[in-house]
């Protein structure tokens, strides 16, 4: 769906608001709630807020593809049975915020 004109009727295109009052209000979502989304949702969960995502920009995966190779072999040579990942894996940085890292290390 896109927001913009409509060439038959020159009105506005409106979202369908009365799908948001299916989901919390920002501010009310929980852990729970968040881990009922779409695996394929670009969102983060911060004080009870959904935080929308940016799409990584080519210069952005280049960096953490280069990271996460020095990473691999930091983590395989000093420390056996660690583990370098990369991915959206969410990440609990305080009592109701989760953040989506690029790169980790699993112990």
């Amino acid at each position: 769906m896109t927001l913009g004109f409509n060439d038959e009727t020159d009105m506005l295109k409106e979202p369908a608001w009365e799908g948001a009052y299916l989901f919390p209000a920002q501010g009310e979502w929980t852990e729970e709630d968040y881990f009922a989304l779409p695996d394929n949702t670009r969102l983060e969960f911060a004080e009870g807020r959904l935080e929308r995502l940016q799409m990584p920009t080519t210069s952005h995966q280049r960096i953490v593809a280069f990271l996460y190779r020095l990473l691999l072999n930091f983590v395989g040579q000093r420390y056996p049975g660690a583990e370098a990942l990369f991915a959206s894996l969410p990440v609990r940085l305080g009592p109701r915020t989760l953040r989506e890292t690029d790169i980790m290390i699993s112990c």
